[in-house]
C-alpha cells in the first residue's frame, strides 16, 4: 500500500496508528505523525501495521488518507505521549471560560471506563459521549468525540485559543437574537473579561 522501502530521512515517523469503530458503526484506519497531525483512510483497507512505520504527507494524500483536525481528547493523549503528567483544558461557558488542570492519566483512565472525571475544586466533571465497543459490546478503545463538562454539556477546549474564539463566535451569534449587540471588538473584550485564561484584550 505505501513504500515504506524508501529513504526514510525525509519521512515521518508514525507514533500512533491502529483501527476503531466510528460513531456510524464503521472501522476507521488512523495514524498520528510525529509532527502531530492526525490522518483517516477515506475508504477502509487493510493496513500492514507492522510495516507502516514512517510516511509523508503527500504519500498519504496519494494513499486516499485525509487530515483529521485533533480532537480535544487527541490533543490529550498527545500530551500523554509526550511525557506530560497534567495539562490545562479550557471549559467554555457562553460569555467566557474557564481555565482548569487535570491530571492527563486519570483522566484518560476515567474517560476509558466511561466515567466522569472530577477536578480538584469539584466545579467541573468532565466525559465524553461513550465508548467505541463491537456489536457484541467488547470495548474497542475511547471514542474519539468531543469531550463534555457538567450537566449543561459545556465544551472542553485543549487548545486556549480555539476556545476564545469559540465563545467570540457564540456572542456574534447572539446579535441577531438580543437587544444589546456587540461589534467584533466588543466581543473579544468580554470574553477576555469573563475567562480565567491567559488571554488579555484591551
Amino acid at each position: 500500500m505505501l513504500n515504506n522501502n524508501i529513504g526514510k530521512q525525509n519521512m515521518l515517523k508514525i507514533i500512533a496508528g491502529g483501527e476503531h469503530i466510528n460513531k456510524n458503526n464503521e472501522k476507521v484506519a488512523q495514524v498520528t505523525l510525529e509532527d502531530k497531525t492526525v490522518w483517516q483512510l477515506t475508504d477502509y483497507m487493510f493496513v500492514e501495521w507492522d510495516e507502516f512505520t514512517h510516511t509523508t504527507h503527500e504519500e498519504l494524500i496519494e494513499c486516499g488518507w485525509e487530515e483529521r483536525k485533533l480532537t480535544t481528547l487527541q490533543h490529550i493523549q498527545n500530551k500523554l505521549l509526550e511525557g506530560y503528567e497534567t495539562m490545562y483544558l479550557y471549559i467554555e461557558d457562553s460569555f467566557g471560560y474557564d481555565t482548569v488542570t487535570v491530571n492527563i492519566k486519570e483522566l484518560l483512565q476515567a474517560l476509558a471506563i466511561d466515567e466522569d472525571w472530577t477536578e480538584e475544586d469539584g466545579q467541573y466533571t468532565i466525559y465524553c459521549s461513550g465508548r467505541n465497543e463491537d456489536r457484541q459490546g467488547n470495548l474497542l478503545g475511547i471514542a474519539q468525540d468531543n469531550l463534555y463538562s457538567n450537566a449543561a454539556m459545556l465544551n472542553v477546549f485543549a487548545d486556549e485559543e480555539e476556545c476564545f474564539n469559540f465563545c467570540v463566535d457564540y456572542i456574534m451569534e447572539m446579535n441577531d437574537e438580543e437587544e444589546q449587540t456587540y461589534t467584533l471588538e466588543e466581543a473579544k473584550r468580554e470574553v477576555a473579561a469573563q475567562s480565567t485564561g491567559s488571554i488579555k484584550y484591551k
